[in-house]
């Protein structure tokens, strides 16, 4: 792996590539997708490369299962050191293969991490091989881990952190959510990236880009003691099919570079996508042309 790569830990880090583990999915989906068919375009640049984020709303040690309710590319380019996060929306109406269309984000549950990657690829046109996942408790006990998260919050936010907390874990301490420039704990933060009635998904994914930029943030201003502390507690946290050797020259290398360049995008973007009811499911309708075009300006400048 190019060693330039290594500036894509400062990101990944967020989701935990420096786990060094890899898992392979058990679960029995209803369509099995080869790695070697992951419709993957090899006629992009090759100084660009490109990972896939998910986050799913599943229980404990379910990782690679159920809907995934945040999908992120990640991108780095090799020429320029840029890493680019895009966001993209999961009521985004697809054809998934081998299913037909449907949401983006039912993809996983149909066939895991690799037909979620063949559905990215097919939609917008890209070559993704490889994946990182984790689910909502993973994320909880890894921001924890991290002595919890520095972060803006409005006081709508934080109301609306403390109620879900109140509903959905009514076992739980809920000490009342901070606003303003604050810190949050795991399960506040988790909860904050999982508010969308407050406005809509776009919404919702520009608070989980604010938990991701924040996240990294705080990782690359970690020692060395506390960076190997924090790798060994999230060994179980994340699946991923990068292999160990992958993983650890990009966690060695990773610390070397404090300047991060970081952009966050968001697809379909504003103007080029309708909502739609589609037999009672409520859905983003967008050309795949134009998908096409704004993912390869954002990451190709092309």
């Amino acid at each position: 792996m190019n060693k330039h790569v290594a500036r894509l830990a400062a990101v990944s880090a967020v989701l935990l590539i420096m786990t060094v583990k890899t898992c392979i999915a058990l679960a029995d989906y209803q369509v099995r997708i080869s790695k070697t068919d992951l419709s993957v375009n090899h006629s992009l640049p090759e100084d660009v490369w490109n990972l896939l984020l998910i986050g799913t709303d599943t229980w404990e040690d379910m990782k690679d299962t159920g809907r995934s309710d945040t999908m992120i590319v990640l991108s780095y380019s090799f020429s320029t050191g840029e890493i680019q996060l895009v966001s993209l929306a999961r009521d985004l109406l697809v054809e998934i293969p081998a299913v037909g269309q449907n949401r983006l984000n039912a993809a996983h549950s149909f066939g895991g991490p690799n037909l979620l990657m063949k559905t990215v690829n097919e939609t917008f046109g890209l070559n993704i091989t490889n994946y990182i996942s984790v689910n909502i408790y993973g994320l909880r006990r890894i921001i924890d881990a991290m002595g919890g998260l520095a972060m803006h919050v409005t006081e709508r936010e934080a109301e609306r952190v403390h109620r879900m907390i109140s509903i959905e874990f009514p076992m739980e301490q809920n000490n009342p959510c901070p606003s303003g420039d604050c810190v949050l704990s795991g399960l506040q933060a988790m909860t904050f990236a999982r508010i969308r009635d407050l406005d809509n998904d776009f919404g919702r994914m520009l608070r989980q880009q604010t938990v991701l930029r924040a996240m990294a943030k705080q990782l690359m201003q970690l020692d060395e003691t506390d960076r190997s502390r924090l790798v060994e507690m999230c060994l179980s946290q994340v699946s991923t099919n990068l292999t160990p050797a992958d993983i650890v020259k990009l966690a060695g290398e990773a610390y070397s570079h404090q300047e991060l360049k970081l952009s966050l995008y968001t697809l379909p973007e504003r103007g080029t996508y309708v909502f739609e009811n589609l037999n009672g499911m409520s859905v983003l309708l967008a050309e795949t042309k134009s998908l096409q075009k704004d993912m390869g300006r954002i990451l190709y400048r092309q």
